[in-house]
């Protein structure tokens, strides 16, 4: 039985999914062969050493399975596995019995190891997570499987694109929450023109903008999200109500725990409350009740029943 292959000692082995598709030798790049060979390499890296049935590969190399297809196949994973040889880890790779694997260790492939990050940071201290997360951004900066035509390759491409988005996202909320927003605001700004229906880049560009005073940019960005969601018939999720609420009111103080952001897990929370249709200013007090408006300019006194979040709520008489 083929085990998982360890590392030697002294040689930094790093297979590589984002950008050209190859290995690296303590930095130092090696290619896995042709574009064949590295689709192979690629989709076999993918499934993270759980077998692939050889069907699935053929199906995978040609939407219509030439007759020389099996050979060809075959003469494939012959020159990827002299590639891996070179490395002296020809023996990961496994071609037996209907099914192909490569066992490679976690650590040896940049997207398991960025994935292996995002699952601990929780656990660890908040300055050691962004020293790593830049590290790990840089290594996995290129575009996903590069080189690479196979359609079938574009959801795996997605899939790591998302991967690194959800990366980017935890070092920019830590480090917004270490006073350190300013220079992710560009960033974040374009993450949010490219996906301003995303919840997470959202409700994140939303709190960066309010941390450095931003307020008016920060209700625009909620607008401009609104809107997005509305020409889609979908409904704003109530967590970003509260945070606009928050921002309305201009609560510089206002640092949430991880929990409080809808993007922290890399997934958008799901509303646990979903027979609540409408809105609060949707009841039926407020259809009845003038919309409330903004407090600018003060004059007279205003008792605190009649200001919430920096509104005047005051009713006409």
């Amino acid at each position: 039985m083929t085990k998982e292959l360890e590392i030697r000692q002294g040689n930094t082995v790093m297979f590589h999914l984002y950008g050209h598709v190859e290995a690296t030798i303590d930095g130092e790049s090696f290619s896995l062969g042709g574009e064949r060979e590295r689709a192979l390499a690629a989709r076999l890296l993918l499934a993270k050493g759980k077998p692939v049935p050889r069907d699935v590969l053929l199906d995978y190399l040609w939407e219509e399975l030439p007759k020389s297809g099996v050979n060809l196949f075959h003469r494939a994973m012959t020159l990827l596995r002299q590639q891996l040889t070179q490395l002296d880890m020809g023996e990961a790779l496994v071609n037996r019995d209907g099914v192909c694997q490569l066992k490679v260790p976690a650590e040896a492939v940049d997207s398991r190891q960025l994935e292996k990050l995002l699952n601990e940071a929780k656990h660890m201290d908040p300055r050691t997570v962004t020293g790593l997360l830049r590290e790990h951004l840089v290594r996995c900066g290129g575009d996903p499987l590069s080189g690479l035509g196979k359609h079938r390759l574009d959801p795996h491409r997605q899939s790591l694109m998302e991967l690194r988005r959800r990366a980017e996202l935890m070092l920019f909320r830590i480090d917004t929450q270490l006073g350190r927003a300013e220079h992710h605001i560009p960033d974040l700004i374009r993450l949010f023109q490219e996906q301003p229906d995303d919840i997470r880049i959202a409700s994140l560009t939303m709190y960066a903008l309010h941390t450095m005073g931003r307020q008016q940019d920060a209700l625009d960005t909620f607008d401009q999200y609104r809107k997005n969601l509305q020409e889609s018939g979908l409904d704003v999720p109530q967590q970003m109500w509260d945070l606009h609420a928050r921002i309305l009111r201009d609560d510089r103080d206002f640092v949430p725990e991880p929990k409080e952001f809808p993007f922290t897990e890399g997934d958008p929370e799901v509303d646990e409350k979903p027979e609540a249709t409408e809105r609060p200013e949707e009841t039926e007090q407020a259809r009845t009740t003038p919309a409330p408006q903004v407090v600018n300019n003060v004059s007279g006194s205003i008792t605190g029943e009649y200001v919430l979040f920096g509104v005047d709520n005051r009713r006409s008489q």
